[in-house]
């Protein structure tokens, strides 16, 4: 069965109209967007509403990134206590994304990520070196990070990164925008030693395939 880009805009549109009314997380289409698409991206930890809602770093100084989750073992690194932090075997996954409702992947909110990653990565650069560019949320997640990276630096075996961009439009990426999210990937690689980074593109197709499937309890 061929599926044309309309017939799946169609679907997203029902999708994201049921999505505000249930308020989930409110009446806003780009906010609730933002949450369908972050939802839908992190599927496969079967996070709670809260859980979802609690990496939103969206707002005034984001550094062009909207969501921001750091996970041990498939679990959130802030909710996990200190009792149950492995001492072997860890896998430390970061997630960063950014959602624009547009019908189309653009260079730019790539290009803005780009310098804030650069900057946040850098664990030499303090707090309060970056607190008059980056607001506070922001700044918390990137504490999570650093003090999960350093807790498991014994016992991490795999570290991946994903640096995700989600919009209404298809997975046509231009040259340009695809080289822009490898350079993203080269930073990330840069940053951290033996990390696994990856950009990925996320549009309708992707994000309507995983609504779809079956949510993991």
């Amino acid at each position: 069965i061929h599926v044309t880009p309309q017939f799946l805009f169609n679907i997203y549109i029902v999708i994201i109209d049921n999505y505000i009314s249930r308020g989930l997380p409110s009446d806003k289409v780009d906010e609730a967007f933002e949450y369908f698409a972050t939802e839908q991206i992190l599927k496969k930890y079967a996070l709670s509403k809260q859980q979802i809602m609690s990496g939103s770093v969206d707002g005034r100084n984001d550094g062009g990134i909207d969501e921001f989750f750091v996970l041990v073992n498939g679990h959130l690194a802030e909710m996990i206590p200190d009792e149950f932090w492995p001492k072997s075997n860890a896998v430390l996954d970061l997630y960063i994304i950014t959602c624009k409702h547009d019908d189309s992947f653009k260079q730019a909110p790539i290009t803005t990520m780009i310098p804030s990653l650069m900057e946040l990565f850098d664990f030499s650069i303090s707090r309060n070196e970056l607190e008059d560019s980056y607001n506070e949320q922001l700044l918390n997640k990137r504490e999570v990070l650093a003090s999960s990276y350093r807790k498991l630096a014994a016992c991490l075996t795999e570290f991946n990164i994903y640096v995700i961009y989600a919009c209404r439009g298809n997975e046509e990426i231009e040259t340009n925008i695809q080289t822009k999210a490898e350079q993203v990937e080269v930073i990330c690689r840069d940053a951290f030693d033996n990390c696994n980074a990856n950009f990925e593109f996320w549009g309708n197709s992707k994000l309507l395939a995983s609504q779809r499937c079956m949510p993991k309890t």
